[in-house]
């Protein structure tokens, strides 16, 4: 696809330059971030949060480009979701017990 490109190369407008910009500055914002809460809290905790992107990813499909879901989508939503919450208060509950 490289060599392709080369011959049918389009310069961006400036608003989709200014678009690249703040996707990369927010992807550093991000990338800071999730290092910080790594540092901060148990792998295991932090890890399972990721799954929620999942969900985001959905609604901003379905908020911004009009996508459709089924019910098999809403269901995976709400396993995910309620996957995520058992697993951190489990930990936090195993946490307070062994500090007991």
């Amino acid at each position: 696809t490289g060599v392709y490109l080369l011959s049918h190369w389009l310069t961006p407008t400036w608003f989709e330059l200014a678009m690249l910009i703040g996707v990369g500055v927010a992807t550093q914002f991000a990338q800071y971030f999730l290092t910080k809460a790594y540092q901060s809290d148990t792998l295991s905790k932090i890890s399972s949060i990721q799954y929620i992107g999942i969900v985001f990813a959905i609604f901003f499909g379905w908020v911004l480009f009009d996508e459709t879901y089924n019910l098999r989508s809403a269901l995976g939503i709400i396993i995910i979701v309620v996957a995520v919450i058992l697993n951190v208060w489990y930990k936090n509950r195993t946490e307070n017990i062994a500090r007991k």
